[in-house]
């Protein structure tokens, strides 16, 4: 069901960026790659109504992970000046950190025993009473006498 409204759409896209309508085909096809994600079509055709070069290049590269020897997405990319192959050397020599099991699970020990000791109360073996305050805050009672002076001056 999903397919065929997708395929409905992608004709209808396909039909707006053919008579110049390029944000019309862009928001058809939008819908069409959300319907089916996994047709390389409605890539192909979104890439070609694509705002932007950041936004043609996403979608050549959602392309090729959906068929990696497709000669538009390869040939697309590389006038674009993005290597096809560069992303999975990238990958490789990433900066993310990869975490052992054995570290992550000493560490996620450590934050459960921390969770089941922490009380976000107030100990009361301080022995602190809460009371209310008597006296105004430091440097109030200068503040209303020089605003009690104002008032009486323009008065």
């Amino acid at each position: 069901m999903a397919q065929e409204q997708a395929q409905q759409l992608l004709q209808q896209g396909i039909a707006a960026a053919r008579d110049n309508r390029p944000g019309d085909a862009r928001r058809i096809l939008q819908q069409a790659v959300r319907l089916d994600p996994q047709n390389d079509k409605i890539w192909l055709w979104l890439s070609s109504v694509a705002v932007d070069d950041n936004e043609r290049v996403f979608c050549l590269k959602q392309l090729l992970t959906l068929d990696p020897h497709n000669d538009f997405a390869l040939k697309g990319l590389r006038a674009l000046g993005v290597e096809p192959g560069a992303e999975e050397q990238q990958a490789t020599g990433s900066t993310v950190p990869l975490v052992d099991d054995e570290k992550f699970a000493r560490v996620s020990q450590a934050v459960d025993d921390f969770l089941r000791r922490y009380n976000p109360y107030p100990a009361d073996h301080l022995g602190i009473q809460w009371t209310h305050k008597q006296r105004r805050r430091y440097g109030e009672k200068g503040a209303v006498r020089l605003r009690q002076m104002a008032i009486g001056g323009v008065v």
